[in-house]
């Protein structure tokens, strides 16, 4: 067998199955009004070498006390959380799909930097943030379009 190629053997049923006892598990916790769960075990790793690995399950309910928790939302001092994107490979093109709400269409500069480097901006809106995307390819400075609407902003990056 190829050194680079594993064969998993995976079952849907028994993903399905391993969900259902998560959720059976917390189910319990909440009527026994427990909050946390700690297990730990020996895992068989390769029975014709003998290997064995070890885990740390541990699950908590209820929401963390913290004094950022505490704040109003609009006095939370931190990292505001990062907005998630999508990358496709369309063939001719790249296609970069990102939610930004609080921003308008003014406050955004979309850019290239190094020909792979997407670089999202918006420096002048009440909802400020900066993020970098690493590209796939070498993209030209010009080749690059988007477009803002309803908070989703998609960029297309043309290959050359």
């Amino acid at each position: 067998m190829d050194n680079n190629f594993r064969e998993i053997n995976f079952k849907f049923g028994d993903l399905f199955k391993g969900i259902g006892s998560f959720i059976d598990l917390l189910s319990e916790m909440v009527e026994e009004d427990k909050t946390e769960f700690i297990h730990k075990g020996e895992l068989g790793i390769g029975n014709e070498k003998g290997l064995k690995g070890i885990y740390n399950l541990s699950v908590k309910l209820g929401a963390l006390e913290t004094e950022k928790n505490k704040l109003p939302a609009k006095k939370r001092i931190g990292k505001k959380p990062e907005p998630i994107f999508d990358i496709f490979d369309e063939g001719e093109f790249f296609i970069i799909i990102i939610e930004i709400p609080g921003v308008s269409k003014e406050d955004l500069i979309v850019s290239l930097k190094n020909n792979n480097l997407l670089i999202i901006q918006a420096p002048g809106s009440t909802n400020q943030f900066c993020k970098e995307i690493p590209i796939p390819e070498n993209i030209p400075d010009d080749k690059i379009t988007w477009n803002f609407k309803n908070n989703i902003l998609e960029v297309r990056l043309w290959k050359v």
